[in-house]
């Protein structure tokens, strides 16, 4: 599954029926009475239950698919195919990076090997993936930045694994015990993953958080509180939410679309409605502990008889008293930095942007530089800077 700038969604598969495989491109349509409208479909002459058909849109009209050893690009619009060619291997999984180039990487299958083609599928390099076991490889692939970070999940043991552009391992991603992944997103600066066992869960993570900070050790406790694990500490985690147990997820233009677990309904969610304080307070909650609770209870002189036990209390405290909405929170993240609390302002920064986005980053620093002045305090350093 894959979903286009168009507002499409492309899926693909294999027909028990005809034996063969598939791609449907669907564009969702609340208002319609079937809800999705088909404008374009393609049945493949390659047959078997044992192929893998993938698909990744290029650009506006243009989408790129791979089965076994053939990769091929099309134009929906003029239903035709521009251009395939075949490689060495078999496909399992399939991403385009969508910042600059937009090279397609294709993970293969049993392998740890990624190659790397243009967006004309000239092959350009093979990627070697560390840490992987014997006979295991990319069951889902996602890439993300300039830097083309992958962000992959494996066959084996369903790991969620972020790489960067050599094949080096990163980490490991795992949350509240969950380690086996049933899906991954990608979106901007953010990895979405579905966890199981009940698919429901999806946590969000900061991805250059990681590249920047490479392999962090186990969480240990801080100063004496109580600093429970998400991921690596929870230092990546931004929020925690549930949606409907699912399959399946992608992230485009700020747009969540699930696929149902039982019915294969499509489902989309608002990214800017997802990030809500609750689902932001699990990521706080396993990164600041009960000490830097209190500091900041003292910094907006919250007294000791208001019973401001941890980071939710006050959160709902500083919300009651109007300091901070679930769409301004920039009080709180400029009392975390100048309390050196950098973990926590760095999760506040992407909630922050997050709520705006659909923005540009233009409009972003506009609407953060207009928030900052509804709050009447001077800044010593612009937060538009920590965001951007």
């Amino acid at each position: 599954m894959a979903l286009g700038a168009d507002g499409s969604v492309a899926l693909s598969g294999w027909q028990r029926k005809t034996q063969r495989t598939y791609i449907d491109l669907l564009l969702i349509d609340p208002d319609s009475t079937n809800k999705c409208k088909m404008i374009f479909t393609r049945e493949f002459n390659k047959s078997g239950s044992s192929c893998t058909r993938c698909v990744s849109y290029i650009s506006s009209g243009l989408i790129v698919t791979c089965c076994n050893d053939t990769i091929e690009l099309i134009n929906y619009n003029q239903r035709s195919s521009i251009k395939s060619r075949t490689f060495s291997g078999r496909a399992a999984s399939m991403a385009v990076s969508e910042e600059g180039d937009q090279q397609i990487f294709v993970g293969l299958y049993p392998s740890n090997k990624v190659i790397v083609f243009s967006p004309g599928l000239t092959e350009l390099k093979t990627i070697t993936l560390t840490g992987l076991q014997d006979g295991d490889s990319v069951r889902e692939l996602g890439v993300m930045g300039a830097e083309h970070t992958l962000c992959v999940r494996t066959f084996t043991g369903c790991k969620a694994l972020v790489y960067n552009i050599n094949g080096d391992v990163q980490t490991e991603l795992t949350a509240m015990n969950n380690t086996e992944a049933n899906s991954i997103a990608v979106s901007s600066e953010l990895l979405m993953v579905l966890w199981r066992p009940d698919c429901t869960l999806i946590t969000a993570h900061h991805i250059p958080s990681i590249i920047e900070g490479g392999r962090h050790p186990p969480p240990t406790d801080r100063d004496g509180g109580r600093h429970s694990s998400l991921a690596d500490g929870g230092r990546h985690i931004v929020v925690c939410f549930e949606i409907d147990e699912s399959r399946k997820i992608r992230i485009k233009n700020n747009r969540l679309i699930s696929v149902d677990w039982s019915t294969g309904e499509l489902k989309e969610y608002a990214v800017e409605d997802i990030f809500s304080l609750p689902a932001l307070l699990p990521a706080l909650s396993s990164t600041i502990n009960e000490n830097e609770v209190a500091k900041l209870a003292n910094y907006f002189a919250i007294t000791s008889d208001q019973s401001i036990t941890d980071i939710t209390t006050l959160v709902q405290h500083l919300k009651d008293g109007g300091s901070i909405t679930p769409q301004n929170i920039i009080q709180l993240i400029r009392a975390c930095r100048d309390l050196s609390l950098n973990d926590v302002a760095r999760i506040l920064s992407i909630y922050q942007k997050q709520k705006y986005g659909s923005c540009t980053r233009e409009e972003l620093q506009e609407i953060l530089l207009k928030l900052e002045e509804e709050n009447h305090r001077n800044v010593g350093v612009s937060l538009c800077s920590h965001l951007s």
